[in-house]
Formats: structure tokens, sequence, C-alpha cells
């Protein structure tokens, strides 16, 4: 699927990115990011991170159930693509942006959730 089938009431042609990610399911939202962040906009992804990550935080914190996985994916892959795509831009390294993606949403799952190095290896490897 491609971000084409989200268009949320736009026109033809059009999509809009936010409303595939806040209205859309997590797990795609992950999938597109992780896929190719180059297909956002640098402030959609970054105002997802920035909208994501106190929400994550306090639902963390509160003695309620809720899940940590997916939003810390979520956010850590619009981090991290945002980062490549700024880095790209400003010094024209030619980077992937996919790879910074998951490294980014593996590097929040260490810190936040204390993952182990393993299981962040194993994110890693299963994502080819």
């Amino acid at each position: 699927s491609d971000l084409s089938e989200h268009r949320f009431g736009c026109g033809k042609n059009q999509i809009d990115e936010l409303g595939v990610i806040l209205f859309g399911s997590r797990e795609s939202a992950i999938k597109f990011i992780l896929t190719d962040p180059t297909m956002f906009e640098p402030a959609t992804l970054l105002s997802v991170g920035l909208l994501f990550f106190p929400l994550m935080t306090l639902t963390f914190g509160v003695n309620i159930p809720s899940g940590i996985f997916m939003p810390t994916m979520l956010v850590g892959a619009s981090l991290g693509g945002v980062a490549c795509i700024a880095l790209n831009s400003a010094l024209d390294l030619g980077l992937n942006s996919s790879t910074y993606a998951l490294l980014g949403a593996a590097a929040l799952l260490s810190g936040i959730q204390r993952s182990t190095v393993s299981l962040c290896v194993i994110l890693l490897e299963g994502t080819g």
C-alpha cells in the first residue's frame, strides 16, 4: 500500500501526511516512515516526533495500562528520519534516510525501555 490510499478528503493526487500518521494505524505509519521517510515533509516528521514524545512520556508515567512499544518506534523513526533529511540537505552527504529512521527507533527503544542491546540487534536484523 502507498500513501495515495490515505487521502482523508484531499483532492486527486493529494495526500494528508499528518492524517496518514495521526488517523491511520500506527503500524502502517511506522512502516511508511521506515520504508522511506522522504515520502513525508520534514516538518511533518518533526511535528509527529515532537507531538508524540510528550504524550508517550505522559502515558509511560501514569498508572494505567497503555502501550509504549509502538509510540517509541513511531517517535524514534520520525526523529531519526528528519535528522537524516536535515543532514542530507545541509551537508549533502547522501545518507540513507531509512537507515537513520531505523537507528532512531532502535536508539529510542534502548533508551526509554532500557531494552537490551540484543533486542535492538534483533530489530535491526529483522528489518533486513
